[in-house]
């Protein structure tokens, strides 16, 4: 039995919904009460009555705030996707395509891939808003509200719904300015006498793991620069203060310019999963599905990478 059996869809359940998700969005009845124009005491009955319906505990509830349990983030995402479905039937387009899309995505997509490809998407969907927050690190996709998230991972996060995009390439570069002056590094082993550049993930510096002559090594390296975004990494790059590990389309512009020059053509890295992470597995807004699929495409046409159409 699915939680709409148990709990159908009509004018006074619709109005349950906006109201646990108010509550949510607000961390507490009082203020839901008072977004909604509601009493308190109705708001917390509405709750109540829809925890019995669905049979689980949907908040915990203390004398200043509330906070979701794991059903109730579930079923915060269902209630996002069901409410979005409802607002834009109201509407005369059946398309679903109106309201707010809400994305996030690394800097490095925003900035190279984003970019220049979100103006067609916007033109094809008029009455969609767009809001794109642009951070490394992976959001509260429930409490912040986002449809999707746009993360670089070699592997997906295991509990969450995604899509695979596409698998990217890693390469090796520095500034023409930083090898005249240092020498060009011969082998990967090479590199623990250069000033590194190293990325971090969720607070930790990501591995330099290169493939030579068969061989795969994992290259101590002794970072002079961490940090979390891509953009500031290739910039810091650029300006010769030493060799960074980029992601080829992140790089690809410059390399052309002459900005930038390959180091360690010679090596390869594993590939990196561009992947759309979701609240929903099954509940999938249609601005979502369609974003998706223009991402996907803008990939294909731009990046140099092995292509995986879903």
């Amino acid at each position: 039995m699915t939680d709409r059996d148990r709990f159908p869809l009509d004018e006074t359940s619709i109005s349950a919904l906006r109201i646990f998700k108010a509550v949510v969005d607000a961390d507490g009845y009082s203020a839901a009460a008072r977004q909604m124009k509601l009493s308190v005491s109705s708001v917390s009955k509405t709750v109540s009555a829809l925890e019995r319906a669905l049979g689980v505990a949907l908040l915990f509830r203390t004398t200043r705030k509330v906070s979701v349990t794991e059903a109730g983030r579930a079923f915060y995402a269902r209630c996002m996707a069901i409410l979005e479905e409802v607002d834009a039937a109201s509407f005369s387009d059946t398309d679903g395509m109106r309201g707010h899309l809400r994305v996030s995505a690394a800097p490095s997509v925003a900035s190279e891939i984003l970019g220049p490809g979100l103006g067609t998407f916007m033109d094809a969907h008029p009455h969609l808003k767009v809001d794109l927050f642009v951070t490394s690190a992976l959001p509260d996709i429930v409490k912040d509200r986002i449809d999707v998230a746009l993360v670089l991972r070699e592997w997906p996060e295991v509990k969450m719904a995604n899509r695979l995009v596409a698998r990217l390439d890693r390469i090796l570069c520095a500034s023409p300015g930083y090898l005249e002056a240092r020498g060009a590094p011969s082998d990967p082993l090479d590199l623990q006498r250069h000033v590194c550049l190293v990325s971090l993930i969720a607070g930790a510096p990501d591995p330099w793991v290169l493939s030579h002559a068969g061989v795969r090594k994992s290259v101590p390296i002794d970072a002079a620069l961490s940090c979390d975004n891509g953009d500031m990494l290739r910039l810091a790059c650029i300006e010769g203060i030493g060799v960074a590990n980029l992601y080829a389309f992140h790089a690809r512009r410059h390399l052309q310019s002459g900005e930038l020059v390959r180091v360690l053509p010679d090596c390869e890295q594993e590939r990196v999963g561009l992947y759309a992470v979701l609240p929903h597995r099954e509940i999938v807004r249609s601005p979502a599905t369609a974003f998706m699929d223009h991402l996907e495409q803008l990939v294909a046409d731009r990046v140099e990478c092995q292509f995986q159409p879903m």
